[in-house]
């Protein structure tokens, strides 16, 4: 129970370790299996909420990004230790990060790239707002407010719409809550009058299909986006429907292991999908009537599930 620390905003796994972000601006490591988790240290550096944590496993150095207008590289080998600090002069809304950059999302429109070998900060995309998004091998993709999708390439500059925006209905937006990337698949998220969808469209780049998901967690080469509702499956060569998952929740987040789906939701259920044949399986209650499922993670086995929620709880359930 992270709860005095306010709400958890973002979760990762990496090896044996979990990193957590708060409200507060905590960062949190831990050590978990299974059902138990040990608080293994914690730093409160940051001064406002962490919106997003990301890790370069060929580095070993996990990023976060925060409201303070600062994006700030951990070194964990031998501890957690704050190793640079950069100062991004705007709010840190969300984070992706490679090895020479880092892609922001500002409070304003559009997404801001700095080089971590200094210079002034570039904006793509200023359109749009963005709420989503994930950079896999120098491609970013983006999900905005409109439900719109585009891949940005970061060497040219040149950008493709991938799922074009919506008007608003009734008032409402579609947003696209968060971008995955891994192994060829592109899964879309819109709401539209009969409710929301996922789409998975094919892409490809120098020959090798990627898949893209539309969820919460970045893994190999798939790109994942999600909101509300069912999630739909499209062939990525020529767009035609595949499949679905008819869930009947609001999902806010989607994280995607070998063999399932997991679905997470605004009043705090996650629903399990079998990844091959598209049924539900399971579900796992996280919180309560009003608590958000925040952020998921899962171990690279698939074995554990880690789940954040927005009254500061984190959970670890061991799947079998």
């Amino acid at each position: 129970d992270c709860s005095s620390n306010g709400e958890v905003t973002s979760i990762v796994y990496y090896k044996s370790y979990i990193f957590s972000g708060h409200s507060d601006g905590t960062l949190k490591v831990w050590e978990g299996s299974e059902n138990i988790l040990r608080l293994v240290q914690e730093s409160q550096e940051h001064t406002k909420a962490i919106t997003s944590l990301s890790i370069l496993p060929s580095e070993e150095k996990l990023y976060s990004g925060s409201m303070d207008r600062t994006i700030r590289v951990w070194q964990f080998r031998d501890g957690l230790r704050c190793a640079e600090v950069y100062d991004t002069r705007d709010p840190v809304q969300n984070l992706a990060v490679a090895s020479a950059m880092a892609c922001f999302v500002p409070q304003g429109a559009g997404v801001k790239t700095l080089s971590w070998n200094g210079g002034t900060p570039k904006v793509l995309n200023p359109s749009k707002s963005v709420r989503s998004m994930a950079l896999v091998h120098g491609k970013l993709f983006c999900g905005c407010n409109d439900g719109s999708i585009q891949e940005i390439d970061l060497a040219s500059g040149t950008l493709g719409v991938i799922q074009p925006g919506n008007k608003r209905i009734l008032g409402k937006s579609n947003p696209v809550y968060s971008l995955q990337v891994h192994d060829g698949l592109l899964y879309t998220g819109s709401t539209p009058l009969d409710g929301a969808s996922v789409k998975v469209l094919n892409c490809y780049m120098n020959s090798i299909e990627r898949r893209i998901y539309l969820g919460v967690m970045l893994c190999e080469d798939f790109l994942t986006t999600v909101v509300a509702g069912w999630v739909q499956i499209w062939n990525s060569s020529n767009y035609n429907l595949v499949g679905s998952i008819p869930s009947a929740a609001e999902v806010r987040s989607l994280v995607v292991s070998a063999d399932l789906v997991y679905l997470g939701s605004r009043n705090g259920a996650v629903e399990i999908w079998s990844r091959e044949k598209l049924i539900k399986i399971g579900a796992l209650q996280a919180g309560g009537a009003g608590c958000r499922v925040q952020c998921m993670a899962v171990d690279a086995d698939g074995d554990v599930l880690v789940v954040g929620t927005s009254d500061g709880k984190i959970q670890a359930w061991g799947l079998t």
